[in-house]
């Protein structure tokens, strides 16, 4: 039901029909599966907290934003290829993706069928699991993707204090040669 339910929403679905207009061989009626990976950031009130050591995840997840998380990105799988859908460039008119026949985030997601998953402070190799009414981190680690907490992200309390924990960019597709 609730990977059914995933196809239709509204953001996954517009990236589908958008990823159909500029990728050629690709149909979204053709996808079998669909997972939306959403961004989650901090809520503007907390951006200036400081920690003095890297807290655990249950510790800040209060001080994230699930309210207004965008979508990332879309795993969207056929019958002949897996794709990675990011989205159309802001700058060019072109549609940035990748596909590929045998992905290990895929064979994780497909694995745990999870209610939803997000990129946890923009980091693509740190994935946030919900699924049945509970929260948890993975990591892409020695090519396998396995449980973890935020000190496995960083030890540097400092680059987690700077750079991690304010995190506050939408995603913004920018072409380049």
């Amino acid at each position: 039901m609730a990977q059914s339910a995933k196809i239709y929403d509204h953001n996954t679905h517009k990236e589908l029909v958008k990823a159909e207009k500029y990728i050629p061989g690709f149909v979204k009626d053709s996808v079998k599966t669909c997972f939306p990976i959403y961004r989650v950031l901090i809520k503007k009130e907390y951006r200036s907290m400081k920690f003095e050591a890297v807290p655990k995840y249950m510790r800040i997840e209060t001080y994230l934003d699930f309210d207004h998380a965008t979508l990332d990105e879309v795993i969207a799988t056929t019958s002949n290829w897996d794709y990675i859908l990011w989205g159309k460039y802001s700058n060019y008119n072109s549609y940035c993706y990748s596909k590929s026949k045998d992905n290990p985030l895929l064979s994780f997601v497909n694995s745990i069928k999870p209610d939803k998953l997000y990129f946890l402070f923009g980091q693509s190799d740190f994935l946030l699991v919900e699924k049945s009414a509970e929260r948890y981190l993975v990591q892409y680690v020695d090519h396998m993707w396995k449980k973890c907490d935020l000190p496995e992200l960083t030890n540097n309390i400092n680059e987690f204090n700077t750079y991690i924990f304010p995190y506050k960019q939408k995603k913004k597709l920018v072409y380049s040669k």
